[in-house]
């Protein structure tokens, strides 16, 4: 299973890094989300870098250059061009703590922002879920947001009804 080791968040994004290695260069992981003009969580950026930290103090350090430097500019450009709403690479396992972190961002960064009601909230956590390959996503929300399928699932078919996701024959988004 993935793990978080380090989490950055700035005013339009949200930034999850996952280190490996040991005894030689550290390859940082990242998935970089933000809200699209949809309101919805979108994929900014999912890269892994190599890093020349031993410790890690120093991943971290030099993690939050790389971001400043080169990932931020990189991961906003990708919002301002509407992100990606739907997954075109493969993500680490979504059941790590990754998700319930970018869940989470997305949650407070529509809180007293947009009058939300429960059908947007399980529709963002859907795609958010989508983006990050989760191979059965009803199944997977049903045990993070804790209710039943049939709530899930009535929620999901009032998103596609009303627009906010794609109906099932539309693609990976929906």
């Amino acid at each position: 299973m993935s793990r978080v080791d380090h989490q950055i968040t700035t005013d339009a994004l949200f930034a999850t890094v996952e280190f490996k290695g040991a005894n030689g260069p550290v390859t940082s992981r990242w998935t970089v989300t933000g809200i699209g003009s949809d309101n919805f969580p979108c994929l900014a950026l999912s890269v892994s870098i190599p890093l020349m930290a031993k410790t890690e103090e120093d991943s971290i350090a030099e993690a939050n250059q790389l971001f400043r430097t080169h990932l931020e500019p990189l991961a906003l450009k990708s919002l301002s061009n509407g992100g990606l709403n739907r997954s075109h690479e493969r993500i680490p396992d979504p059941s790590n703590p990754a998700f319930a972190l970018h869940a989470k961002n997305f949650q407070d960064s529509i809180e007293g922002r947009l009058e939300v009601n429960d059908t947007f909230v399980t529709a963002g956590l859907y795609r958010l879920a989508k983006l990050l390959e989760v191979k059965k996503p009803i199944d997977f929300l049903t045990s993070y947001m804790r209710l039943p399928e049939s709530t899930i699932s009535r929620r999901l078919t009032k998103a596609r009804d009303s627009g906010l996701i794609a109906k099932r024959s539309e693609g990976l988004s929906g």
